[in-house]
């Protein structure tokens, strides 16, 4: 059985996790996750207090994830396919191109 790893969101700015350009990525979110989780398990995103006023246990599935595939910062950071994903920081806010 698949291991599924979940976790509140509290914010959902499309920074992190970055659901833009054709992949899922959590690049700079829940280091823990990005650590332990291995290929093939699942990740789910859940809403929480911060982000929305649903009430414990009553928190809605913001998205689900499988693992396809790991990578370090670096070898993140350089690969062709994500170059579209990396922040810029503009006027005092953080925004993808």
């Amino acid at each position: 059985m698949p291991i599924i790893r979940s976790y509140k969101m509290t914010d959902d700015i499309g920074f992190a996790p970055n659901p833009f350009h054709g992949y899922l990525t959590l690049a700079t979110c829940k280091p823990y996750i990005r650590l332990s989780a291995k290929v093939g398990e699942w990740i789910c995103g859940f809403t929480s207090a911060t982000l929305s006023s649903d009430p414990v246990g009553r928190e809605k599935l913001v998205y689900a994830m499988r693992v396809d595939e790991k990578l370090t910062f670096d070898e993140y950071y350089l690969d062709p396919r994500f170059q579209a994903k990396k922040p810029r920081s503009g006027r005092g806010c953080l925004y993808l191109i």
